[in-house]
Protein backbone atom coordinates (compact mmCIF):
# COMPACT_ATOMS: atom_id res chain seq x y z
CA UNK A 1 0.00 0.00 0.00
CA UNK A 2 1.37 2.99 -1.22
CA UNK A 3 0.18 6.50 1.02
CA UNK A 4 1.32 9.82 -1.33
CA UNK A 5 1.55 13.64 0.72
CA UNK A 6 1.97 16.97 -1.15
CA UNK A 7 3.49 19.24 1.67
CA UNK A 8 3.27 22.65 0.53
CA UNK A 9 5.36 25.22 1.98
CA UNK A 10 4.29 29.35 2.07
CA UNK A 11 5.53 32.43 3.11
CA UNK A 12 4.04 33.23 6.33
CA UNK A 13 1.18 35.94 5.98
CA UNK A 14 1.37 39.27 8.00
CA UNK A 15 1.00 36.77 10.91
CA UNK A 16 -1.05 38.62 13.84
CA UNK A 17 -0.11 38.55 17.27
CA UNK A 18 3.38 39.41 16.91
CA UNK A 19 5.07 42.00 19.78
CA UNK A 20 8.26 43.49 21.19
CA UNK A 21 9.06 45.22 24.60
CA UNK A 22 10.96 47.94 26.05
CA UNK A 23 11.79 48.74 29.63
CA UNK A 24 11.37 52.46 30.23
CA UNK A 25 12.18 54.07 33.24
CA UNK A 26 15.42 53.89 35.71
CA UNK A 27 16.33 50.60 36.31
CA UNK A 28 18.39 50.04 39.50
CA UNK A 29 17.60 48.37 43.29
CA UNK A 30 14.72 50.00 44.99
CA UNK A 31 13.12 51.99 42.03
CA UNK A 32 10.65 50.66 39.75
CA UNK A 33 10.24 50.77 35.84
CA UNK A 34 7.77 50.02 32.81
CA UNK A 35 7.44 47.12 30.70
CA UNK A 36 5.30 47.95 27.68
CA UNK A 37 4.40 45.05 25.09
CA UNK A 38 3.41 46.29 22.14
CA UNK A 39 1.48 44.18 19.92
CA UNK A 40 0.76 43.98 15.80
CA UNK A 41 -2.71 43.27 14.74
CA UNK A 42 -3.50 40.75 18.13
CA UNK A 43 -5.89 38.09 17.12
CA UNK A 44 -9.03 37.78 19.41
CA UNK A 45 -8.37 36.35 23.05
CA UNK A 46 -4.81 37.00 22.67
CA UNK A 47 -3.08 36.81 26.33
CA UNK A 48 0.57 38.25 27.27
CA UNK A 49 2.21 36.77 30.75
CA UNK A 50 4.89 38.53 32.13
CA UNK A 51 7.70 35.95 33.80
CA UNK A 52 10.13 37.52 35.72
CA UNK A 53 13.20 36.07 37.81
CA UNK A 54 14.28 36.52 41.98
CA UNK A 55 15.48 39.95 41.96
CA UNK A 56 12.85 42.00 40.43
CA UNK A 57 8.95 42.19 41.42
CA UNK A 58 5.59 42.68 40.01
CA UNK A 59 4.25 45.74 41.44
CA UNK A 60 1.83 47.15 39.29
CA UNK A 61 -0.70 45.19 36.22
CA UNK A 62 -1.43 41.27 36.24
CA UNK A 63 0.83 38.70 35.70
CA UNK A 64 -1.49 37.87 32.51
CA UNK A 65 -3.02 39.99 30.78
CA UNK A 66 -5.90 40.18 27.63
CA UNK A 67 -3.75 41.97 24.67
CA UNK A 68 -7.10 44.80 23.84
CA UNK A 69 -8.07 44.49 20.26
CA UNK A 70 -6.35 47.15 18.04
CA UNK A 71 -7.60 48.52 14.90
CA UNK A 72 -6.98 46.44 11.46
CA UNK A 73 -3.30 46.38 11.06
CA UNK A 74 -2.81 48.61 14.54
CA UNK A 75 -1.06 48.20 17.13
CA UNK A 76 -1.90 47.50 20.76
CA UNK A 77 -0.12 47.94 23.92
CA UNK A 78 0.16 45.94 27.67
CA UNK A 79 2.50 47.11 30.19
CA UNK A 80 3.51 46.36 33.77
CA UNK A 81 5.14 47.97 36.50
CA UNK A 82 8.23 46.02 38.15
CA UNK A 83 10.36 47.08 41.39
CA UNK A 84 13.78 46.09 41.51
CA UNK A 85 14.67 44.27 44.17
CA UNK A 86 18.27 42.73 43.79
CA UNK A 87 21.42 43.10 41.27
CA UNK A 88 22.95 40.00 39.03
CA UNK A 89 22.02 39.40 35.83
CA UNK A 90 18.36 39.43 35.48
CA UNK A 91 16.05 37.96 32.65
CA UNK A 92 12.57 39.84 31.62
CA UNK A 93 10.50 37.30 29.45
CA UNK A 94 7.18 37.77 28.05
CA UNK A 95 5.23 34.94 26.40
CA UNK A 96 2.22 35.36 24.37
CA UNK A 97 -0.60 32.80 23.86
CA UNK A 98 0.10 32.55 20.22
CA UNK A 99 3.58 30.84 21.30
CA UNK A 100 5.88 33.23 20.89
CA UNK A 101 7.86 34.75 23.32
CA UNK A 102 10.65 37.89 23.93
CA UNK A 103 13.69 37.93 26.55
CA UNK A 104 15.54 40.99 27.69
CA UNK A 105 18.72 40.56 30.17
CA UNK A 106 19.27 43.35 32.21
CA UNK A 107 22.93 42.96 33.86
CA UNK A 108 23.09 45.59 37.49
CA UNK A 109 26.54 45.06 39.05
CA UNK A 110 26.68 45.31 43.18
CA UNK A 111 27.70 48.88 44.50
CA UNK A 112 30.38 46.66 46.44
CA UNK A 113 32.34 45.65 43.41
CA UNK A 114 32.96 49.59 42.79
CA UNK A 115 33.93 50.53 46.26
CA UNK A 116 31.02 52.75 47.28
Amino acid sequence: MTQRKTVIIEPPAEQGGRFDFKLDGDIRPGAEFKVNAEVMNPPANQTLTLVLPKGLQLSGGNETQSVPPAPKGGVSSVSWTVRVTDTGTLRVRIESSTGLARTKTITLADKALFGR
